[in-house]
């Protein structure tokens, strides 16, 4: 294991080879990360009940609850350097150093700063 981030009632697990594992309460399906997950990973995330794993190639991968449209992840977004999910949001930095955030706007996501 070269990674792990914990949830609200779930634990992510990053192995060497890039795979993701997941275990802890599944009622969001925050214990089922998407099964091209097994290669290509490099960074994890774990937010309340929604989680990112950023793959190899600068892209994100999101899944668990969508109640606040965090699983929705924004048309186009490539090029991500750094991931980080919270309470019904998510984030993610960009290589050109610009955040994209979607989700809820309890913390003024849904914007894009540069």
């Amino acid at each position: 294991m070269i990674a792990a981030a914990g949830g609200d009632t779930h634990t992510l697990a990053l192995t060497a080879e890039g795979r993701v594992y997941a275990w802890g309460y599944i009622s969001q399906g925050t214990t089922n990360p998407p099964p091209d997950l097994m290669t290509n990973v490099i960074a994890i995330a774990a937010g309340e009940d929604t989680d990112m794993a950023l793959r190899s190639d600068g892209t994100v991968a999101v899944w668990g609850n969508n109640g606040q449209g965090q699983t929705n992840v924004p048309s186009g977004l490539s090029q991500v350097a750094a991931i980080a999910a919270g309470s019904g949001y998510c984030v993610a930095l960009k290589n050109d150093r610009s955040v994209v955030a979607w989700g809820n706007n309890w913390g003024a996501t849904n914007r894009r700063r540069t």
